[in-house]
């Protein structure tokens, strides 16, 4: 699954407005987190 820049720049806003409960914004980055470990994993094989 690509991530575009558009996707990340989605991410980056969410992350960065305050109406966000501090759970969902952990929750976000852990599956953004997971989400570039897996691109990183497909591109070493």
């Amino acid at each position: 699954m690509e991530i575009t820049e558009h996707e990340l720049g989605q991410f980056l806003d969410a992350v960065n407005n305050d109406q966000l409960r501090t759970w969902q914004r952990r929750r976000t980055c852990e599956e953004l987190r997971s989400l570039v470990m897996r691109r990183l994993e497909e591109l070493d094989e």
